[in-house]
């Protein structure tokens, strides 16, 4: 289990072998496409291609929102940030691999009887497009079903692909620490390297992996600091020797390292400008994961781990046994409301913090917060159906409507934010 707000959780698409293969040798199929690489198409109006803070994602349409919402059935534990199916995925090995060499492409020319050299601007048609393989983040990203990628379609060109490339780190760390297929102490070695790989390209060294690879520059272009990576790498560590947390304080330090982080690193590459921004980003970090533990209890208990705090399931009368084996009840109801009262405290905080100088760049953030305080409130509509094998989900067509209101907002100056 992860960030919420990393979104590499559990309502992820399944992993092919080719992809599976593509995360650690740098190749695989994917139709993922951002910017310039987007074939024309119905667009949002008034968008661009451009960089701006508050533009919306250069060459995504109407029909790439739609296709956004289909894929992302769910909201994630990544984070998750951040829905997980978990466990054996066909991976091809845990440790990391050399990138694949790039692949260059010489000018065009189209042959002529006269055996002259033509080119697009002699002929004036456009260039054949190579098939070429997206980014392996770019892959990962698009086969994620996550709700972070959803909000990607939001933003510019070039910062779509900064927290494609964010979100692939998130969730590979994420995968290490989650599958117990492997011995416990072996991930620990895995998450290690990818520590110390990311430590150098932080550092402007040469990283290995090539997801770390494709990361580097965008490191480098928004200031994104080693030392929130390693707090990242601190937090899906807490999962590889799963435990009890005795109340919220220590539960939060948990959302921390898997939200929260996220969040701050998140916020670089949007471009935040006032430092109070830091504050927003934790707060919602902290509501969208704690909204994630909410929806999967039962989940985790099929997995054999709670995150439910001690102090609270003995102030309601709930034990670990009725949990694990799925036994839902008037007190566990009650357990559940002081968890959602909890989320909403930081769903609030957040609204709060959000400098209204910042509001317009934040608008990937704010529509995660608007998507997860609706989950949010379809538990609490539903009673907490949370114990059970079918889990609560916002369906393509109400996340559609989220997106659209989100740009909605952004182009008549309203405020952006529609939770707590």
């Amino acid at each position: 289990m992860a960030g919420a707000l990393t979104t590499t959780g559990r309502d992820r698409q399944p992993l092919g072998p080719d992809e599976s293969n593509a995360r650690h040798h740098g190749g695989g199929p994917g139709s993922f496409r951002t910017g310039k690489d987007r074939r024309a198409g119905a667009e949002l109006p008034g968008q661009s291609g451009g960089d701006s803070a508050g533009g919306v994602a250069g060459g995504a349409g109407f029909r790439d929102l739609g296709r956004f919402a289909a894929e992302t059935g769910g909201a994630t534990r990544a984070g998750n940030a951040p829905g997980r199916a978990r466990g054996k995925r066909g991976r091809q090995g845990i440790g990391p691999a050399s990138p694949a060499p790039a692949t260059e492409f010489p000018p065009w020319t189209e042959p002529d009887p006269v055996g002259n050299r033509r080119t697009a601007a002699t002929t004036g048609r456009a260039a054949p497009i190579p098939d070429v393989k997206p980014p392996v983040s770019a892959q990962i990203t698009e086969r994620s079903g996550s709700n972070l990628a959803l909000a990607f379609v939001l933003l510019p060109a070039r910062k779509r692909a900064a927290m494609a490339a964010l979100y692939a780190f998130c969730r590979e760390v994420d995968d290490i620490a989650d599958d117990e297929s492997v011995p416990a102490a072996q991930r620990a070695a895995a998450l290690a390297e990818w520590r110390e790989d990311v430590r150098r390209a932080c550092a402007g060294g040469r990283p290995s992996l090539p997801v770390i690879v494709e990361l580097q520059p965008f490191a480098a272009e928004f200031a994104l600091p080693f030392g929130l990576f390693d707090q990242l790498i601190q937090g899906v560590e807490m999962d590889l020797w799963p435990k009890r947390y005795p109340d919220f304080p220590a539960l939060e330090v948990y959302c921390y390292h898997v939200a929260s982080v996220v969040g701050l690193l998140s916020i670089q590459i949007f471009g935040h400008v006032d430092p109070g921004c830091r504050a927003y980003a934790d707060a919602l970090g902290k509501a969208l994961q704690l909204t994630n533990i909410l929806r999967d209890v039962g989940e985790d208990a099929r997995r054999g781990r709670i995150y439910l705090p001690e102090a609270e399931m003995a102030r309601h009368g709930v034990t670990e046994a009725e949990i694990f084996a799925g036994e839902t009840s008037d007190r566990f109801r009650s357990l559940a409301r002081a968890v959602a009262d909890r989320a909403r405290f930081h769903y609030r905080a957040a609204r709060a913090a959000l400098p209204a100088v910042d509001r317009r760049s934040m608008v990937a953030a704010e529509l995660m917060g608007a998507v997860y305080w609706r989950l949010l409130r379809e538990l609490e509509s539903r009673d907490f159906p949370v114990l059970g094998p079918d889990r609560v989900r916002l369906g393509s067509a109400r996340k559609l409507l989220l997106v659209l209101a989100a740009w909605l907002r952004i182009t008549t100056g309203l405020p952006i934010a529609t939770y707590g």
